[in-house]
């Protein structure tokens, strides 16, 4: 299961080292199983209430392995796009710099519930996934810009 399979994998420091090993058309085969495996479950109804509780127990653990695994990646990619540049290696430097099509279709699909996420650690894996996406200037990034701009208004209230 998706569940079995993020656990499995340890920290999320684990998670990066594992994935930022991963061969970029690898990466995308992972998020292609992703969006058909979890992409169903990330619709708000299925995820958080209006009230911005969790609907279940199982929702809640979908979304804080999704949300580990999103950021994980996002961190991984982002790596090997540095050493891509590092290396002068022009056509992995492109290809890393696409952030693979799943990956986008299911950090797409929270931004529809992203205001109704508790605070807590899944929500800002999320929020710092769109950060870095974006600043990183992944291609397709536009997407999540709207998730981006909610995380860092959420963000820039909680100070103190």
């Amino acid at each position: 299961s998706f569940n079995a399979f993020v656990e499995a994998k340890g920290t999320k420091e684990d998670l990066v080292g594992e994935l930022r090993d991963l061969p970029y058309d690898e990466h995308d085969a992972l998020w292609v199983t992703v969006a058909d495996v979890v992409g169903p479950e990330l619709h708000s109804q299925n995820i958080v209430s209006d009230q911005g509780e969790y609907l279940s127990d199982d929702a809640r653990r979908v979304l804080e392995n999704y949300a580990l695994l999103l950021i994980s990646s996002v961190e991984a990619l982002a790596s090997q796009h540095a050493h891509a540049r590092g290396d002068g290696d022009q056509q992995q430097q492109q290809e890393v710099k696409s952030a693979p099509e799943g990956l986008l279709q299911t950090a797409d699909a929270c931004q529809s519930f992203f205001n109704l996420l508790p605070l807590g650690r899944p929500r800002e894996q999320i929020g710092m996934a769109y950060e870095r996406l974006c600043s990183e200037g992944f291609e397709g990034c536009e997407s999540v810009q709207g998730g981006l701009l909610l995380f860092l208004l959420t963000k820039a209230t909680s100070i103190k």
